[in-house]
C-alpha cells in the first residue's frame, strides 16, 4: 500500500514481520553461541597448553573452556587442580554436578587438599575458590571459579564480575 492511499475505515495497517526473519529470542540465542564460540576459540591455547597429570599439586590454575553444557562443575574442578579434563569427566560422569561430588574429585585427585564449602550470600569468595552461581530465571545453577581475584566462567573465560542478578550462593574453598 502506498503512504499516500487512504485505508477502507476501520481497518488498521498491520505490519508483520517476514516469515524468513528470525525473532528476538532467536537473535538472542544466536548471539549467545557466537559469543562462546569466539571466546572458545580464544582460549582453547589455554586449553592446548600441556596438561597436568590426574595426582597435580593442587593450585595448579589454568583457564579452561568446558566442552558441554553440563559439565562447568567437573571443568572448574580441572581448573583450579591442573588436572586433565576428559579424566575429570571421565570420572564424574559428564552430567550436573553437586557440591559435594565437586570436593570429592578434588579430593581423589589431591588427598592433600583442604576444601572448605562455605555460603557466601553474594559476597565474593576467597580466592581459589569454586563458586555456584544461580539466576533466578533458570533452574539450574553453574560452577565458575573464582581465582587471582578474577572469575573465570567456563563458558564466558575471565569476568571481572557477573550481572547484580546472578547470585553467588556458595563456594568450595581449596587451600
Amino acid at each position: 500500500m502506498n503512504r499516500d492511499e487512504a485505508l477502507p475505515s476501520g481497518e488498521i495497517e498491520r505490519c508483520e514481520p517476514a516469515a524468513d526473519q528470525p525473532g528476538p529470542l532467536f537473535r538472542i540465542l544466536l548471539w549467545f553461541i557466537v559469543c562462546h564460540f569466539l571466546l572458545a576459540g580464544l582460549t582453547n591455547a589455554a586449553a592446548a597448553a600441556p596438561r597436568a597429570r590426574p595426582g597435580a599439586k593442587t593450585g595448579t590454575f589454568r583457564p579452561l573452556t568446558q566442552p558441554s553444557f553440563t559439565t562447568c562443575g567437573q571443568t572448574s574442578v580441572a581448573m583450579v587442580t591442573g588436572a586433565d579434563i576428559a579424566t575429570v569427566i571421565r570420572t564424574m560422569g559428564g552430567r550436573g554436578t553437586t557440591a559435594k561430588q565437586l570436593v570429592a574429585e578434588i579430593r581423589r585427585i589431591n588427598p592433600q587438599a583442604r576444601t572448605k564449602i562455605q555460603w557466601l550470600g553474594g559476597n565474593d569468595p576467597a580466592a581459589n575458590s569454586i563458586v555456584y552461581l544461580r539466576d533466578p530465571s533458570f533452574r539450574a545453577g553453574h560452577w565458575t571459579v573464582f581465582h587471582g581475584g578474577v572469575y573465570y566462567d567456563p563458558i564466558f573465560g575471565k569476568m571481572e564480575a557477573y550481572p547484580s542478578w546472578i547470585s553467588k550462593q556458595l563456594a568450595i574453598t581449596i587451600n
